[in-house]
């Protein structure tokens, strides 16, 4: 029995969220890490990356 078109696509978002959540936490985790303490250093990287990745993604979601 082959799945509905509808269920996979409910299956490839439920993917996605779960897939950028890792994601974001993985990358604050290394810019905390990683960072040099001060509030300019990790919360500035991790801005920028947001920042970027909402430009890329939010014409695809219109």
């Amino acid at each position: 029995m082959a799945a509905k078109p509808g269920r996979r696509l409910l299956v490839a978002a439920v993917l996605f969220v779960v897939g950028m959540t890792a994601f974001f936490a993985a990358w604050f985790g290394l810019a905390v890490l990683f960072g040099d303490g001060e509030d300019g250093g990790a919360l500035a990287l991790n801005t920028v990356l947001v920042g970027f990745c909402a430009v890329l993604l939010l014409p695809a979601l219109h």
